[in-house]
């Protein structure tokens, strides 16, 4: 799910042009609580299979770290639908606790709050309110917009794209005595048509360097027209693009498949 703070319409391009939270910012985590086994650390890593977990609510999970550039904060791999808790975004102002952006989930799929940007930051932290919760991804750091909205046509939203894989035990006769579910996951994919030269060999190289090392993102194609479409995954694909047109101010294709995690 996407939430959008307050009054913000995107930094450089419209907020409606897909978002790609990638390279996360690096420091020191501290929560308010945790519980034996569901350390704070374990949200600051891409394993889903862990978590942390309060003690009590209100709980917080704190990042600081040197001066940097704060435009989304991520959740995946979380129970905070389930449970019932709403989760807000605070920034520290150096004096003061502020609230950027709150939101109730409705489910277990992966946040993601796209912030105004925000420049020479320290301290943000995620705050869990009216019930416990394990949270097993916490990233943020400065998202990469698009330029360009992503193509409509023959896309699937993310929220939609869940793909399970069963397995059958069968009788000698063929009859199916049980089923099981083997793998869980959510196959996604965002094109985005008429990217320029200049754009791409500023901004992406670096995307590129962070998916081939098999690290994941959070990808979303529609932020405010469909803001359930948000996936947290990993590609197998190098990030590559041949030139689409013979014009430098569009000659570039961004397209861009993931394994996202499935909450189910």
């Amino acid at each position: 799910m996407i939430e959008i703070e307050s009054g913000f319409t995107g930094t450089t391009y419209p907020i409606a042009n897909p978002r790609i939270a990638a390279m996360s910012i690096i420091g020191t985590v501290a929560a308010s609580s945790e519980a034996t086994g569901f350390e704070a650390v374990n949200a600051n890593n891409d394993l889903t299979w862990m978590a942390w977990e309060p003690t009590s609510v209100p709980a917080t999970w704190t990042l600081t770290f040197s001066s940097a550039t704060v435009s989304y904060v991520a959740i995946a791999a979380h129970n905070c639908g389930s449970a019932g808790a709403t989760v807000a975004v605070q920034r520290w102002t150096g004096s003061a606790w502020s609230t950027v952006a709150t939101h109730v989930p409705i489910d277990d799929s992966p946040i993601l709050f796209l912030l105004t940007q925000r420049t020479a930051q320290t301290t943000f932290r995620v705050r869990v309110t009216n019930a416990i919760a394990q949270i097993g991804v916490i990233r943020m750091g400065d998202v990469l917009e698009l330029p360009q909205p992503a193509r409509y046509t023959g896309s699937l939203p993310f929220n939609e794209a869940s793909q399970d894989v069963f397995s059958d035990n069968l009788s000698d006769g063929g009859h199916v005595l049980d089923s099981f579910k083997t793998r869980i996951a959510v196959p996604v994919s965002m094109q985005v048509d008429n990217l320029s030269e200049t754009w791409w060999e500023a901004n992406i190289p670096a995307l590129a360097a962070h998916i081939g090392n098999r690290l994941p993102i959070f990808m979303a194609d529609r932020p405010t027209e469909n803001p359930k479409s948000v996936a947290f995954g990993r590609t197998d694909k190098p990030l590559q693009s041949e030139r689409q047109r013979p014009v430098a101010l569009a000659s570039r294709q961004l397209n861009i498949s993931l394994t996202g995690y499935n909450p189910a």
